[in-house]
């Protein structure tokens, strides 16, 4: 297994990366109401759908109603015994009182 200080280089010389891949999937509208229709996370999970492919992993995305979908992918390990699970969420809050914002 990794030290922590290999994992924290890693993400370190992915700086860059990461900050652009943030930067685009906050582009894509996902802002959630709470009212239907609402969200479009299904815009987001083929966004992230088209990342893992590009990565070398394979995804399914699952939806109850096409515009709330959820993605699904697994990154096989290189033993039986160790699991990791990441669970997000891919909605927004819709922008409130932006002159409120201090930053």
């Amino acid at each position: 297994m990794p030290s922590l200080q290999s994992l924290l280089d890693q993400v370190e010389s992915a700086t860059n990366e990461i900050v652009e891949l943030e930067q685009n999937l906050v582009r894509i509208p996902s802002v959630n109401t709470g009212f239907m229709p609402t969200g479009n996370e299904t815009a987001v999970a083929e966004f992230i759908s088209d990342w893992l492919d590009d990565e070398g992993l394979s995804s399914e995305i699952l939806a109850r109603d096409p515009d709330r979908g959820n993605i699904v992918s697994v990154y096989p390990g290189d033993d039986d015994e160790t699991r990791l699970m990441l669970m997000s969420h891919t909605d927004v809050v819709p922008v409130e009182d932006e002159t409120k914002w201090n930053w």
